[in-house]
């Protein structure tokens, strides 16, 4: 069941939330030799912005249960308690990493297109953060 939630909180994400912009589509097409049909493929997108980061995982919260997926915490701010999401890099880029079963797990996080060695999204050691799920390159599905 941790595993259909996880894929929805990232489908959601990965559709309504996060965006590739023009210039991190162009950089890429560029380092990477990659089309905009295979960008696409991947699922590709920028590092959302200070706004973005504070208002949607609180919305985020209100739909899915955010106990325990990588990447989202608990941050407590007064009386209240507020979902964040734990994102290293201020800009970059997220893609997006799937199972054998072809459900979303996680993402994996560049600083920039230059980046080889990209992190996995994760809130280990916060509150009710998690462990990220490993990556395993050879589920990847040729774009």
């Amino acid at each position: 069941m941790k595993e259909v939630n996880r894929h929805l909180v990232y489908s959601y994400m990965l559709y309504y939330w996060l965006t590739l912009t023009e210039m991190d589509c162009r950089r890429i097409e560029r380092e990477w030799g990659f089309t905009r049909k295979e960008i696409c493929a991947l699922g590709l997108r920028s590092m959302p912005s200070d706004i973005q980061k504070l208002i949607v995982p609180a919305e985020l919260g209100k739909m899915f249960e955010l106990y325990r997926v990588p990447g989202f915490y608990v941050h407590i701010q007064g009386s209240e308690n507020v979902w964040k999401i734990n994102l290293p890099f201020k800009t970059g880029l997220l893609r997006p990493y799937r199972n054998g079963s072809d459900f979303i797990q996680g993402f994996l996080i560049y600083g920039d297109v230059r980046d080889r060695n990209p992190k996995l999204l994760n809130s280990t050691g916060l509150m009710y953060g998690a462990n990220p799920i490993p990556f395993n390159p050879y589920l990847e599905k040729a774009a």
